[in-house]
């Protein structure tokens, strides 16, 4: 903060301004970006009205924009980006977009943005401008943005950890004199997208690639000629390019490869799925909160119901029932009648029909090729580089599974939810909301533990009762047994021991008098334990 402004200085002077920061409160103000690229437009100024053929281009480009169905900022519909665009010629569209991103993020918000409007630094917008009037350029595109970075800011962006790409893409550029003026204008693009992947919506897809790069015909086929070159590598999770520093393991070949293997195999989609899906419950909310008791459904994935259903109630293991997730199928009209059958019969199962798969299943089968890759490719041992980028992608697919996880049981239409079935107790219950499949589940254990006394007390209402719990029941038991005619059990003031009585008698009270009272397991007017 303070001190960033003398980083120049020696120590003592920093640390000096550092004790100066303290005695103030940050406090972060972000515009929003559509405020931002407004403010751009507002800024640029010019004398004469914008001659056809630039306002023709200028609506070309939209179009494409429009076309590769790019995101508009928030608050910012597409007449008023038109206006905006219009206004803030030469910029190109997308370097609009971008400005508020890349400034905020390496640099110093709409100072910066000024800063390079308005000087005559070195790749800034009014050198631009010049340039373009000798070589009769139409606009500024993100590769100008790139050099500006670069020309100006490298040694700060080399101790901000989200330009390392800038960077990586400047020692490729130095170090391949074979590239192209096409290929280096891409590379210094995917770059600057590879950084706002990671705090905007605007990623190196081949459609956005199409119109950031515009002037330049065949960008698909470049950038297949850059991977081949091993410059740049895909990444089917999130269908975008990155610059890739360059490796020995080819982890495109030893993908395809991976396919290969795995299609050999003959693995079903369910046992993919069931070995890469999380274990997951789901806690039956209202139900817990009104008996004490923790009651949760356990979910499992299957293709089909084995016989009668009960190979699925094997092993509850302390669990109130469970989930089974089928995975659509072809006779749906069968299924359905099966469904019907074993929920009729068996309560505590309770069936979800998802809609759509093939999302998930397309990352999860990505995640299965990048687990066998890692497992089967020595190389990557000692290549750094090679073994990072897996790492990356293995991280981004789990991340993107668990991110379909939360809509892949959603009973909402889509593209909120997944249209999900539930099934209970021989019916499709109808489920239109989230909250509704909870109250489901809070449903199915009222019938299931319909005799259950409620108890809401942590000491008694649990599966496994700890070691002081258990000595105390024993006290209790011996107690209601031995002097039930009596009130409070017999116990009257204090023990001598102290320890002995909170452990065991003040639990046994308290959770007699609760018991007495909610639950009426012991009368002592009558003298009996029901």
């Amino acid at each position: 903060m303070f001190d960033d402004y003398v980083e120049l200085s020696d120590r003592t002077v920093r640390n000096e301004w550092a004790k100066v920061q303290e005695r103030f409160q940050s406090i972060q103000f972000n515009e929003s970006a559509a405020t931002t690229i407004n403010m751009v437009g507002q800024a640029i100024k010019r004398e004469h009205p914008l001659p056809k053929a630039i306002e023709n281009a200028i609506i070309k480009e939209l179009e494409a924009l429009t076309t590769a169905e790019i995101p508009l900022p928030l608050g910012m519909d597409a007449k008023e980006f038109t206006a905006c665009a219009k206004s803030a010629w030469p910029l190109h569209p997308t370097v609009l977009l971008s400005i508020p991103h890349l400034f905020r993020r390496l640099a110093q918000n709409e100072r910066s943005i000024f800063s390079y409007l308005t000087s005559m630094e070195p790749f800034g917008f009014l050198e631009t401008i010049c340039q373009m009037e000798a070589g009769g350029g139409n606009f500024i595109r993100l590769t100008d943005i790139y050099a500006y970075l670069l020309a100006n800011f490298e040694v700060g962006l080399s101790r901000i950890p989200h330009a390392k790409r800038l960077l990586e893409a400047n020692d490729i550029i130095n170090s391949n004199a074979r590239l192209t003026q096409e290929q280096l204008e891409l590379i210094r693009s995917i770059s600057l997208l590879n950084v706002l992947g990671e705090m905007s919506p605007l990623k190196a897809t081949p459609e956005l690639l199409t119109c950031v790069a515009s002037n330049i015909p065949g960008v698909i086929k470049e950038l297949g000629k850059l991977r081949t070159q091993s410059i740049l590598t895909y990444r089917r999770l999130d269908d975008t390019y990155r610059v890739w520093e360059g490796s020995d393991v080819d982890i495109h070949a030893r993908m395809k490869e991976a396919r290969r293997k795995l299609q050999l195999e003959g693995k079903s989609l369910y046992e993919t799925l069931s070995r890469h899906l999380p274990t997951r419950s789901m806690l039956a909310r209202r139900h817990s909160l009104e008996t004490g008791a923790h009651r949760y459904f356990k979910l499992v994935y299957g293709e089909r119901i084995e016989g009668d259903g009960q190979g699925l109630l094997s092993d509850l293991d302390g669990v109130a029932g469970i989930i089974l997730v089928l995975l659509p199928q072809a006779d749906h009209k069968a299924v359905l009648l099966k469904i019907e059958q074993i929920t009729q019969s068996h309560p505590n199962i309770v069936v979800a029909l998802p809609r759509q798969i093939d999302a998930l299943r397309g990352v999860v089968e990505e995640v299965a090729c990048l687990n066998w890759v890692s497992n089967h490719t020595e190389e990557l041992r000692d290549d750094r580089v090679a073994k990072r980028e897996l790492d990356l992608r293995l991280a981004e697919g789990e991340q993107r599974i668990n991110q379909l996880l939360q809509i892949f049981l959603d009973p909402r239409p889509a593209p909120t939810g997944n249209s999900c079935q539930w099934f209970w107790a021989g019916k499709d219950r109808k489920a239109r909301h989230t909250p509704d499949v909870t109250r489901l589940l809070s449903t199915a254990c009222d019938q299931i533990y319909n005799k259950s006394p409620k108890v809401r007390n942590e000491l008694v209402a649990r599966r496994k009762i700890s070691g002081a719990a258990t000595s105390a029941r024993r006290c209790l038991l011996d107690r209601m047994l031995n002097y039930q005619d009596h009130e409070n059990l017999g116990i009257e003031g204090y023990p001598q021991n102290e320890v002995y009585m909170r452990r065991f008698f003040m639990p046994p009270v308290s959770m007699c008098m609760m018991l007495n009272l909610e639950s009426g397991l012991f009368n002592p007017r009558q003298k009996t334990i029901k």
